[in-house]
């Protein structure tokens, strides 16, 4: 070992050299290495979402939740059931267990249960989605429509119409609709307005959006009847 060690004290040119090649080696390859922003994860765990416009969380309990979570009974391979129910809107998850690899045919025997009863759910229920959460996706960011009345026909459209836009934008992968009344139950949480915008400029408010040079919110107004 000292003999070794001696060796190298005596040529202390080959040591840097053999030290920068290895440190060019290590640069290089690290900068050859795929790196995710998000690495992909897939949870043991299906979640199914519905709409019930302007029924309450007592109803959405009522007409949604208990029809779908007894269809659901008996699912092979489930560990639990939780819903959350909220004006409006429900929120089913599915959990299974931490070996089973299958969720692809579960998230289909789901969507096949659903189906089988969905003429025992009112006709205004919409947007019932199945689907396997996963994590490989990340939230970019959120868009306000000011005036929006959940229940209007043609305000619901309005917001697809605009959310099917942003869907077409490159590089975004899904685009979803969210209904929130947390402002009207608390006025006092309003938040800073940064602009507001018309539905017909959704471009330029997404512009601003994504120039990170807002300070606040950017809202869309919807106007109409």
């Amino acid at each position: 070992m000292n003999k070794i060690i001696q060796f190298f004290i005596n040529r202390s040119f080959v040591v840097n050299l053999i030290s920068a090649f290895i440190i060019l080696a290590g640069v290089l390859l690290g900068s050859m290495i795929k790196r995710d922003l998000l690495p992909p994860f897939e949870f043991k765990m299906v979640r199914v979402t519905a709409n019930l416009p302007g029924a309450s969380a007592t109803e959405v309990e009522k007409y949604l939740t208990y029809p779908i979570e007894n269809a659901l009974q008996g699912l092979p391979n489930t560990k639990k059931i939780r819903s959350r129910a909220s004006q409006g809107s429900l929120r089913i998850f599915v959990f299974f267990d931490a070996g089973y690899e299958d969720i692809d045919s579960s998230v289909e025997q789901i969507q096949n249960r659903i189906d089988a009863i969905r003429w025992k759910l009112p006709e205004q229920a919409r947007d019932i989605l199945v689907r396997q959460e996963k994590n490989d996706t990340v939230f970019h960011m959120g868009i306000a429509l000011n005036n929006f009345v959940e229940t209007n026909p043609e305000h619901r459209m309005l917001a697809k119409n605009l959310s099917d836009s942003i869907a077409a934008i490159p590089g975004i992968v899904e685009s979803f609709l969210a209904m929130n009344r947390a402002l009207e139950a608390h006025p006092e949480l309003r938040p800073q307005i940064d602009s507001t915008f018309p539905l017909s400029e959704a471009r330029a408010a997404y512009e601003r959006l994504a120039s990170s040079e807002h300070q606040g919110k950017i809202v869309i107004e919807v106007t109409g009847s």
